[in-house]
């Protein structure tokens, strides 16, 4: 199946925007159900699970690519990846006890999270085959996998009050859903037989797929670090929670993902520019409006979060940064041919950039963490910790190390591939976002945040709809691609109606 990276870009961005919605509704959901203890608590287990989920990558690194060029393995993938899960599920149980007594949390707690490593050894394959094939199902995955854990989350925090508990087993339930939908969409390729000799491929090959995410690795490693220093969770819970709402920025990257397996297929790069527009189009109102709403948005979420709205304001720019860095990182990787090569050796692995862009993210994120871990010994041995400072330090130093990461990418991309950001466009987009952040700012400090919770989240919708009106009228006027765009739409709108209604005619 040929991937269209437009199309699918487009089903996947609304089908996270959608998902967007529902995991920030799960978000308030859980943080308002959880003390800031218990919250960190909460996200502390969920990070120390991704080093146990981490070496499924041996397997779903490869089946994205595969699929992406037409090598279907899913039962090969499967059977791999369910026999790592295993073993790390095992072994998490073994070696999550210090942890729980050092920080003081329920054993409990890291037992029912244990059973999401199996989950989702299972998940991650099913999911590497849907983007490869059809990342339109994976869009329609991520809705189900949302509202499932809504659903879920609801009935175990509000009517039961299962409290961490319930949070989790929400998790896990809707993951184990979705990875079954598309383990029921793809059942016909099970049907194809194990291939032993992908077994020896992927396993020698390991060190690739394992080196190129150990930044990510090396990333979550934050978490653990400042906990185990500061023998307090609170700080983790700020950071965390401001990091759930710059989710709306970062989940404009997945407007992209569907270029890497189109790029994969030999598609052409030029498509690329476009996309990159789009993105800027859609991130740089998104990163103003959250700037300018830190305050009603972290109270939101509870009013023990607002001291956290100057980090958030920080990682809203980060989250911005990170969006363009992606989309570098997936035009470079989707260009790389040298696993198609039979005879390709190790010495050409090590020229590719299949290592050297996880290389660079490899710096950037050990940079990050030992800053983060000198300035968590810093306050500490001084003591002047204090959980809203360290929150702040801990943005600045995201901040920092993203910018790293993209400027060398940007160059790499711009050298190579010939493509560059549009900085005409962009201006136009951040002139436009001005007269909504305007609109946004004058609302706000007229806004009383001591609302209950649905009048104040009223008045939050009704202020982004209002932003996105005057974005859009503005950028209308000044922009010619964003008028012919609009024009676009409202024509394949229309053509849409009009064999709706021919449709119902004839029936």
């Amino acid at each position: 199946m040929k991937v269209k990276p437009a199309y699918s870009g487009l089903m996947l961005l609304i089908a996270r925007n959608l998902s967007l919605i529902t995991g920030f509704l799960f978000t308030l959901l859980v943080v308002r159900s959880l003390s800031l203890q218990e919250f960190g608590d909460f996200q502390f287990v969920s990070s120390l699970l991704y080093y146990f989920t981490f070496p499924s990558l041996i397997v779903t690194y490869w089946a994205l690519r595969d699929s992406a060029r037409g090598e279907f393995n899913l039962k090969s993938s499967l059977s791999l990846s369910l026999i790592l899960g295993v073993f790390f599920f095992l072994l998490f149980l073994l070696s999550s006890s210090p942890s729980s007594q050092i920080l003081k949390i329920d054993y409990l707690l890291f037992f029912v999270a244990s059973f999401q490593i199996f989950v989702i050894y299972l998940l991650k394959v099913m999911e590497s085959s849907a983007l490869g094939r059809n990342p339109s199902l994976e869009a329609f995955s991520l809705i189900i996998l949302e509202v499932s854990k809504l659903a879920f989350g609801f009935y175990l925090l509000r009517f039961l009050n299962y409290g961490i508990l319930g949070a989790l087993i929400s998790i896990i339930m809707a993951q184990l859903i979705q990875a079954l939908i598309l383990l029921y969409k793809f059942r016909p390729l099970l049907k194809i037989a194990i291939n032993k000799g992908l077994f020896k491929k992927w396993i020698t090959l390991a060190w690739l797929p394992l080196f190129s995410n150990l930044s990510y690795l090396i990333l979550n490693l934050d978490a653990v670090i400042v906990s185990l220093i500061t023998l307090d969770t609170n700080s983790l819970a700020l950071y965390k929670a401001s990091l759930s709402l710059t989710q709306v920025i970062y989940n404009i990257s997945i407007f992209s993902v569907p270029l890497y397996p189109f790029l994969l297929a030999g598609g052409k790069v030029k498509y690329s520019n476009s996309m990159l527009k789009i993105s800027l189009l859609l991130s740089t109102p998104a990163t103003i409006a959250l700037i300018v709403l830190a305050e009603p948005l972290l109270y939101l979420l509870r009013p023990d979060y607002i001291i956290a709205s100057n980090g958030l304001r920080i990682l809203s720019l980060a989250a911005l940064i990170m969006v363009l860095s992606n989309f570098f990182e997936i035009v470079i990787l989707g260009k790389e041919r040298v696993d198609v090569e039979k005879d390709s050796k190790l010495k050409d692995y090590l020229a590719s950039k299949l290592f050297k862009i996880p290389l660079i993210n490899l710096i950037s994120n050990t940079i990050y963490l030992s800053l983060l871990a000198f300035i968590s010994f810093f306050l500490v041995l001084n003591r002047s910790y204090e959980p809203m400072n360290l929150m702040e330090y801990w943005s600045l130093i995201t901040l920092f190390s993203y910018l790293m990461a993209f400027l060398v990418k940007f160059r790499i991309v711009k050298r190579e591939q010939k493509i560059s950001i549009n900085f005409g466009s962009w201006l136009k987009y951040s002139l436009a976002s001005l007269p909504m952040a305007l609109a946004l700012y004058l609302y706000k400090i007229n806004l009383n945040m001591n609302l209950r919770f649905f009048p104040l989240l009223s008045h939050l919708t009704v202020m982004t709809i209002l932003g996105l009106v005057i974005y859009s009228v503005v950028l209308f006027l000044i922009d010619d691609e964003f008028r012919e765009l609009a024009k676009n739409l409202l024509i394949k709108f229309k053509i849409f109606l009009t064999k709706h209604e021919e449709e119902k005619i004839e029936s």
